[in-house]
């Protein structure tokens, strides 16, 4: 990218970029939507916004009969995280049936672990509980249940992060693992991938800064956030990425993990609830590396492809020798939410302009 431009500009590119594939519906569009739907509404970019209005149309009507994902048949189908926050913010009020009925499908008839955490259940066995369940359900069932003033769909959003965080958190090392059961293995998946981090920290950042105070678990969620967010900081390298399996540095830099770390820390900077003198040094070094990673056309480098917990054992080195890929699907979201969250910082005087953070 060039030094010249904003990081609104980037935003824009990295959109047109991700347009242009013509992308199967997939939870990954979801995300890619949601981070532009955001960036158009506190923007106030109302071309953009209208666009990505008319782009969820299909989803919020039933259209889209299958979407790729563990939630494809009950969230990401109908808009997922997308539909909700435009219905939380008022901009897709034609919404409103079809999530209320997506969120009570998710709660009363997904199938559950045996401690009631969502478990992937595409497996011929059960207790398979993984961390990319919080991205995909969490946030869209605090907006849901805010926006409809079901309590059910606010208690549940938190239940499973908590839960979801119980699970598979690793309290010594203090970063995420992957899974819990994958490959009916009865045990965790050893190794820490970038982009699971990132799933688990962009639902934290969305629940501590949205559930309502009032709320039993919001201080909980909170605090949490600071606590994790905080312990991410030593993975990142000397030059601001974090990595395809975090604890080595020897795996390539990854970029959707750390868009979704960055934007995460820039939610927590945004809302005050992050040390400027701790947090921001780290997350002015990440937008730095994270740009070199996408060219003047939008492309995305350096973005790990599917991962399920990769040679079924989910090792350090089964991670580490899983490949990426330029502009994969999982590539556009996390860098949309990055810079666009960078926008709303430079917007709000937080924030130096991009070309002034390049200079260093």
């Amino acid at each position: 990218m060039s030094s010249a431009m904003t990081y609104a500009e980037v935003v824009s590119q990295v959109w047109k970029c991700w347009c242009s594939h013509n992308f199967s519906p997939n939870y990954t569009s979801v995300l890619t939507l949601h981070g532009m739907a955001r960036h158009s509404r506190l923007c106030g970019d109302t071309a953009v916004l209208a666009q990505v209005r008319e782009m969820l149309q299909p989803w919020i009507l039933g259209e889209i009969k299958t979407c790729g994902g563990t939630f494809g048949y009950n969230v990401y189908r109908f808009g997922g995280n997308a539909a909700a926050w435009l219905w939380q913010q008022g901009e897709l009020p034609e919404a409103a049936g079809t999530l209320c009925a997506a969120a009570g499908m998710l709660c009363h008839e997904h199938p559950r672990s045996e401690d009631g955490l969502f478990q992937k259940h595409l497996v011929p066995y059960n207790n398979y509980v993984w961390i990319d369940t919080v991205f995909g359900v969490c946030p869209f069932l605090l907006w849901v249940g805010k926006t409809s003033g079901q309590a059910e769909f606010v208690d549940e959003a938190c239940r499973q992060m908590l839960g979801h965080h119980r699970r598979l958190f690793d309290a010594k090392l203090g970063i995420y693992h992957q899974a819990f059961n994958a490959n009916n293995s009865g045990c965790l998946t050893p190794g820490h991938w970038g982009r699971g981090q990132g799933w688990a920290v962009f639902a934290l950042a969305e629940l501590a800064d949205d559930v309502p105070p009032e709320h039993p678990d919001c201080q909980p969620l909170r605090a949490l956030t600071q606590e994790v967010l905080a312990k991410v900081l030593p993975y990142q390298d000397d030059q601001g990425m974090w990595h395809q399996a975090l604890e080595d540095f020897g795996s390539y830099p990854e970029t959707s993990g750390t868009g979704l770390i960055l934007y995460a820390l820039g939610r927590g900077l945004a809302n005050g609830s992050l040390d400027r003198g701790l947090f921001l040094p780290h997350y002015l070094r990440g937008l730095r590396a994270l740009l070199r990673y996408v060219s003047l056309d939008g492309s995305v480098f350096n973005c790990c492809i599917g991962c399920l917990a990769p040679g079924y054992n989910g090792t350090v080195a089964d991670y580490a020798l899983h490949p990426w890929k330029l502009n994969d699907n999982h590539a556009f979201g996390p860098v949309l939410h990055a810079f666009g969250q960078a926008a709303e910082l430079e917007r709000k005087q937080m924030l130096p302009a991009l070309a002034d953070i390049l200079r260093g």
